[in-house]
């Protein structure tokens, strides 16, 4: 006898559907992102101080985009698989300090982003530096720079809507599965 679990199903739809969808908030929501502040002496940090700013996770959109689920295996053991980019599990579980893989292509997510290199006087930030081959060497090396001595901050944009909606789905899930099964008995 092959048991057909539709309303087990149905709930796992709507959980994979509701998780996607509030992925993707939590992507383009303007939140409070920490970094860092830090005076350097060659690539030795002397000083580093936590700030917080305003901003967006998802500069290109790309992150957003390639967010999916697929209900997978057979309607009597269904798996949910979840789908994005690569660098989207980095995004949400953060970074170590560490080396830094030359094939990263900061450089490019800079110019999404849209970052500008800027100038440095007498130990002060200046104004934006012209928009050159250099400079923008120069940012990607600091940028490297910091990312191999601190790493940066998870921001849980997958983790949390996941969590919340496992809670949510608990008790739904298992009426679902209860009534499936009691269905498969009457026939």
């Amino acid at each position: 006898m092959v048991t057909r679990f539709a309303k087990t199903l149905s709930t796992l739809e709507t959980f994979s559907a509701r998780v996607v969808r509030l992925a993707r908030v939590e992507l383009g929501a303007r939140r409070t992102i920490v970094g860092r502040r830090t005076k350097w002496k060659g690539r030795k940090p002397i000083s580093s101080v936590k700030v917080n700013r305003k901003g967006v996770i998802n500069s290109s959109g790309t992150l957003s985009k390639s967010l999916s689920y697929e209900i997978k295996g057979s309607s009597t053991s269904p798996e949910v698989m979840f789908e994005m980019e690569d660098y989207g599990v980095f995004i949400d579980e953060g970074r170590k300090a560490g080396k830094v893989s030359k094939s990263a292509r900061i450089d490019a997510w800079a110019k999404r982003k849209p970052l500008k290199p800027r100038v440095f006087k007498n130990g002060k930030m200046g104004g934006y530096a012209k928009d050159t081959v250099q400079a923008r060497k120069a940012m990607d090396f600091m940028i490297r720079r910091k990312i191999q001595a601190f790493g940066y901050e998870k921001t849980e944009f997958f983790t949390e809507p996941f969590n919340k909606e496992v809670n949510k789905i608990t008790k739904p899930l298992e009426e679902a599965l209860a009534n499936d099964i009691l269905k498969s008995f009457d026939k």
